[in-house]
């Protein structure tokens, strides 16, 4: 009986700099993770409206033009409620949705290693004991 082999974890990165979205894309796949980039919010609602299938995590910028950050965030909920979610920005927000939390820009990659390290040890341990 072989092992069902588990998937890289999922990210999806929505800012309009594609500097950035390259800066974090390299990030993501230092440490084995797949992802998406995407430029607006409505990008993002358009792929759950296709798809349906959430990531394990989204970055989403706070200052996205037209359909900011919170708005997007409140639309995908329609389709993926329990969407893990880091808002990104340069001034701090206090007062975050549910399973938001928030990095400040610029980005303490170091911090955001770690952290994208233990979430993905903490998704092999919940495949295998499920």
């Amino acid at each position: 009986v072989s092992a069902m082999r588990l998937r890289p974890p999922r990210a999806v990165i929505v800012d309009e700099s594609e500097f950035f979205r390259l800066i974090m894309g390299t990030c993501l796949r230092n440490l084995d993770w797949d992802y998406a980039c995407m430029e607006s919010g409505y990008e993002l609602i358009e792929y759950f409206m296709r798809s349906g299938e959430p990531f394990d995590l989204a970055f989403i910028d706070l200052d996205l033009p037209m359909l900011n950050g919170l708005e997007t965030a409140k639309s995908i909920k329609l389709f993926a409620p329990y969407q893990k979610i880091f808002f990104m920005g340069t001034e701090t927000v206090e007062d975050l949705p549910e399973n938001g939390h928030f990095l400040k820009k610029p980005i303490d990659f170091p911090l955001l290693a770690r952290y994208l390290q233990d979430l993905a040890k903490q998704r092999r341990a919940d495949k295998r004991a499920a």
